[in-house]
């Protein structure tokens, strides 16, 4: 067995620091090998009976195992106090380190053991002792595991209470907030933690709590002086906690004063991500319930309340399922089913129509939204919600048929125009076609939609249900869909057929 650290740790170390830990572990090896390993060795199978008449004997309480490993590694390992005291008055090294760079002390802290690591310490156990690759400090260790006297233990003993880890720039404070330790945190702070360090990826102990949804944490670091908008190049923690679903978190920044218009750079605010928490599982049950957090709809409200712009129309809306996620880019990307990837110029109501979502729909309405705003490609938000874009079945978070024809009854009862076209000269009852929404398409029809219709390729939503390039090189075809097409009077033989399609796409691509 080797004595690693935690799992966080062994990823780390995973890569670039190969040839290293080669290195010590050669080395470590040879210097083993003209040494008496019983002590090491029984101390490893917990034999704690041998390792008394060993160390009676005299026998060497430092010899290492073959990874640098000692007998006061694993009687720290073992969180055996009695032991560690025994081998630590024969002389163990408290500082010893492993291949990996890992002390007694380290795994104490690991263990959240109090008493050992306070008997280390006494012993002259270094407080920042590091391992070598990744820097992680035994504090961190400490905050990690989540027991506060062990961190005070280290504080008082000149611990680095801003040391941060060489790769990812995290400090202790990072690691016991984004663990939920909030006494750790506290006392963190109280002793000098830097509320505004920021890691590598940019991310502060603001961020990690709103990623973690940790209010209590929060409270913490806006008493230390900390404001709860965005500083400098930071990330929003609005926008954080949105993105990772802690509604209950974007509710306490908005009553603490959170601008409620923050927004990534690509412009997409805190409303656009809003309305795509949550929802089904994509791959699995296309029928699946739409699983979103309590209070959702409570944010959306408390958004608009606090003035953000229903009508702010983002570069970049976030892919938040499989849906138009193929290689190309543009409404004209076969696997993209009608509609740009960016989509670029969405609204926060355009994205809800994308969804289906009636619900929000209307509360954006209500809020001010206006519901004829498209995409700078001309897709409208009748096109999104009838199909235009979506892969359909197992590839949705949130729209599906049924949906789509509440949605599609709503927008069109808000005088959507059921014949508009995109650049690409889609209209709606194209994107029915495109995901067999029949009864959809039956509505659309009955309110004057064309069945004739045609796209940039000459298509009719008839030649798109009988046989079109699905995700990746699968062929999808909606035959109830083409069936109802052509009931409802669509010229079955106008338009190219799919051989003839394919071939045009090879030559706009």
């Amino acid at each position: 067995m080797q004595l690693l650290g935690s799992p966080a740790m062994k990823a780390g170390r995973r890569y670039g620091a190969v040839g290293l830990v080669l290195a010590l572990l050669v080395a470590a090896r040879l210097g083993a090998a003209d040494r008496d390993q019983r002590l090491v060795n029984a101390a490893q199978r917990q034999d704690w009976q041998t390792v008394r008449t060993l160390v009676t004997a005299k026998v060497d309480v430092n010899a290492p195992q073959g990874d640098g490993a000692t007998a006061l590694h694993w009687a720290a390992h073992a969180d055996n106090l009695q032991m560690v005291d025994l081998l630590l008055r024969a002389g163990a090294d408290a500082n010893a380190a492993n291949a990996h760079g890992v002390t007694p002390l380290w795994l104490a802290c690991e263990n959240a053991s109090v008493a050992v690591v306070e008997r280390l310490v006494q012993a002259g156990a270094n407080p920042n002792a590091a391992l070598p690759v990744q820097g992680e400090t035994v504090l961190m260790t400490a905050a990690l595991s989540g027991n506060v006297a062990i961190v005070k233990t280290l504080l008082d003993h000149s611990a680095n209470v801003n040391a941060a880890t060489a790769i990812s720039g995290q400090s202790a404070l990072m690691w016991a907030v984004s663990q939920g330790h909030d006494d750790v945190a506290r006392l963190l702070i109280e002793r000098g933690a830097d509320v505004r360090a920021r890691s590598r990826g940019g991310f502060t102990p603001m961020l990690f709590a709103a990623q973690q949804g940790n209010i209590d944490a929060a409270r913490m670091l806006i008493a230390a002086g900390l404001g709860v908008n965005q500083e400098g190049q930071d990330q929003a923690p609005l926008m954080i906690a949105i993105n990772s679903g802690q509604v209950p978190f974007a509710l306490f920044l908005l009553e603490q004063g959170a601008d409620a218009n923050v927004s990534t750079r690509d412009g997409e605010s805190a409303l656009h991500a809003a309305i795509s928490i949550g929802g089904r599982r994509t791959g699995f049950d296309p029928d699946g319930v739409v699983a979103e957090p309590n209070d959702k709809l409570n944010l959306i409200k408390m958004l608009l309340g606090h003035g953000a712009d229903p009508n702010r129309r983002a570069l970049r809306v976030s892919l938040r399922s499989e849906t138009a996620a193929g290689i190309g880019s543009s409404s004209r990307d076969a696997d993209n089913f009608g509609v740009a990837r960016s989509r670029r110029g969405a609204t926060p109501f355009w994205v809800a129509a994308e969804n289906a979502d009636t619900t929000l729909m209307r509360v954006l309405v209500d809020g001010g939204a206006d519901p004829t705003l498209t995409t700078d490609d001309k897709t409208t938000a009748l096109m999104a919600a009838a199909g235009l874009g979506h892969g359909g079945d197992r590839y949705e978070r949130f729209w599906s048929a049924a949906r789509a024809l509440e949605a599609v009854t709503f927008l069109v009862e808000h005088g959507a125009d059921v014949n508009a076209t995109s650049e690409a000269g889609f209209t709606a009852l194209h994107g029915t076609a495109f995901v067999g929404a029949d009864l959809a398409a039956e509505y659309l029809v009955q309110h004057g939609a064309n069945p004739n219709a045609q796209d940039f390729l000459n298509r009719t939503p008839y030649r798109i249900a009988e046989g079109h390039k699905g995700g990746g090189m699968s062929f999808v075809s909606r035959p109830s869909t083409a069936a109802l097409l052509a009931k409802l009077g669509a010229n079955t033989s106008l338009g190219p057929h799919f051989n003839d399609t394919e071939r045009e796409l090879a030559k706009v691509r």
